[in-house]
């Protein structure tokens, strides 16, 4: 009995799932906005994981949001730091020294950048 319950959850949550990206190749259909898509896949990226909206991250600028993907590369590599934290990490920070995630990757790159004397001051 055990077993076929966990099945069964388990199917209905594939069947969720199934019908949420049916629902997002709908709204790229239906929709010739590239922000509706956005929104309506970051809504229905939210169901799926079950996340907080707020973990989320859609960056408009994309010279900043390469940047903190520069910075968690750093972060990964080099201080061996799981790369479904270091995103919440940055993150912290910046709320902590009310400064922009753009500012918390530049000083994550520069510090990377010193250690290994490719910066010189």
């Amino acid at each position: 009995m055990n077993q076929k319950s966990s099945t069964e959850r388990l199917l209905q949550q594939k069947e969720q799932e199934i019908d949420l990206l049916q629902q997002i190749v709908q709204t790229i259909g239906s929709s010739s906005s590239l922000q509706e898509i956005l929104n309506r896949i970051c809504e229905i990226v939210v169901k799926v994981t079950r996340a907080d909206a707020g973990f989320i991250y859609l960056s408009v600028n994309e010279e900043e949001q390469a940047l903190v993907l520069r910075a968690k590369g750093v972060l990964v590599k080099e201080h061996r730091i799981f790369e479904p934290e270091v995103f919440k990490l940055i993150q912290r920070q910046s709320m902590n020294t009310r400064k922009s995630m753009r500012e918390i990757a530049e000083a994550i790159i520069l510090a990377s950048e010193i250690n290994q004397g490719r910066r010189v001051l």
